[in-house]
């Protein structure tokens, strides 16, 4: 077909980033190729003579398209654009937003089904395997105590004023474990692990459970950016916060008998 019967013509394409870039570099026919789900967004730019761009899978934000004047030749431009204020919600949008939130609801998908479920990592022991995080108050229990009174601890709440709480894509960071052996199943399934639990940043921690010995095995300040991503968190400056949720195994804060001119020993908190 001619480009006479259109002023652009742009593919729409669910596919991961390397088959996003290949699927436009075979169709240099296009103007653009637009798609997802690509973790974050690809800002657009050329691959040959199409653009290429995404806007991620999670609503948050959309690819605006630039087009050449009236007559004028040359290639489309755009933007990433964050949705906002400044972005009015379309009524059609939002009516297919509630309804796919109810069926979600009413089809309580497991993790697995969700096809969202990490991959076992390939020197897994037979005992990676999510405990849960009352196992681990049997001997941090001040930690578990204030962790349940914390944001995280409440993380799967935060989402139930707009009725994310079902939603597979949020409950992968706002639950404990989610779709691992032992872990976050469905939201009826699992009340116990919704939230962020010790072993959403420690790690499945059953071996460490039948044997304090074995370290659990995450380094936990490795996990954040997990899911404070930019797309999510933007404004996420990781040493910051961690400052503020660090916790764990302690020198005591007091004073040391015998310590070379007395004072104070330093408080260390380990992640």
């Amino acid at each position: 077909e001619g480009k006479g019967k259109y002023d652009c013509a742009v593919v729409l394409a669910y596919l991961p980033e390397e088959e996003l870039s290949q699927l436009a570099a075979d169709l240099p026919e296009v103007d653009a190729v637009v798609g997802g789900p690509t973790g974050q967004a690809l800002a657009p730019r050329s691959v040959g003579p199409s653009l290429l761009a995404a806007a991620t899978n999670k609503g948050k934000f959309l690819v605006q398209l630039d087009l050449p004047a009236a007559g004028a030749s040359g290639r489309l431009g755009g933007k990433v654009a964050e949705m906002g204020p400044s972005i009015p919600d379309q009524d059609a949008q939002l009516a297919n937003l509630r309804q796919y939130l109810a069926t979600l609801g009413e089809r309580d998908f497991s993790a697995a089904e969700s096809g969202l479920t990490p991959p076992l990592p390939a020197d897994a022991p037979a005992d990676y395997r999510i405990a849960g995080s009352e196992s681990c108050a049997a001997c941090h229990r001040a930690e578990n105590e204030s962790w349940a009174h914390s944001g995280h601890g409440h993380a799967w709440q935060t989402l139930q004023p707009r009725g994310f709480h079902v939603d597979p894509y949020c409950l992968q960071c706002h639950t404990t474990g989610y779709g691992q052996a032992g872990g976050f199943v469905s939201v009826r399934r699992s009340a116990a692990l919704v939230g962020v639990g010790c072993e959403n940043c420690h790690g499945p921690s059953q071996a460490h459970v039948h044997d304090p010995k074995v370290r659990t095995p995450f380094v936990a300040l490795d996990q954040c950016v997990r899911c404070h991503d930019h797309e999510n968190s933007p404004n996420f400056a990781r040493d910051a916060f961690w400052a503020k949720i660090r916790h764990g195994k302690a020198a005591a804060d007091r004073t040391t008998p015998g310590r070379a001119g007395g004072g104070r020993a330093k408080l260390e908190v380990q992640p």
